[in-house]
């Protein structure tokens, strides 16, 4: 009995999805549905940014990477601590799986790879690290290279300090 009762709770459990928790307001982006190809537009994120004159802290996640994972559990965390410095920019989340057919950024009418994307920004490393993050201004210049993976997002100063906008 108990090891049914077990089954059944395990067919109703939802599993966790790494993403940018609701309180930080993000932009959602999720690729259609394809085979093909996963195209991420970033369009209407870059439109609210143009508008409200704040730069973009764009996050590339993974729901199934364990390390995102452990992102958004921190990000829960540490609400209070963080969500005024989220504040001061357009939140921009990327959910993807680890695994699937080609990338692409979509950017107004281009469709970029993403080594298209990362050159266009000023990127200059090497390989593509679940979980990422650009801050990038309205006009997808980076404002500075920001560390890939999650190691470095963990304490509240770090993140405090990734945030810090630099001034010119």
């Amino acid at each position: 009995m108990k090891r049914l009762l077990l089954v059944w709770m395990g067919l109703f459990v939802i599993p966790a999805h790494a993403a940018i928790p609701n309180d930080y307001a993000p932009v959602v982006v999720e690729a259609p549905f394809s085979l093909r190809e996963r195209v991420f537009d970033l369009t209407s994120a870059l439109e609210t940014a143009k508008s409200t004159g704040k730069p973009i802290f764009l996050y590339l996640g993974a729901k199934d990477c364990p390390p995102c994972l452990e992102y958004k559990r921190f990000l829960s965390d540490h609400r209070s601590e963080l969500k005024e410095a989220f504040s001061e920019v357009v939140v921009v989340d990327i959910r993807t799986w680890l695994r699937g057919p080609s990338m692409y950024l979509k950017v107004k009418d281009k469709s970029l790879t993403f080594n298209q994307f990362k050159t266009l920004v000023g990127d200059t490393s090497k390989t593509l690290v679940f979980p990422s993050f650009w801050l990038l201004s309205p006009d997808l210049k980076q404002l500075k290279e920001l560390p890939s993976g999650v190691k470095a997002y963990l304490t509240v100063n770090q993140h405090l300090d990734i945030l810090r906008i630099p001034t010119p």
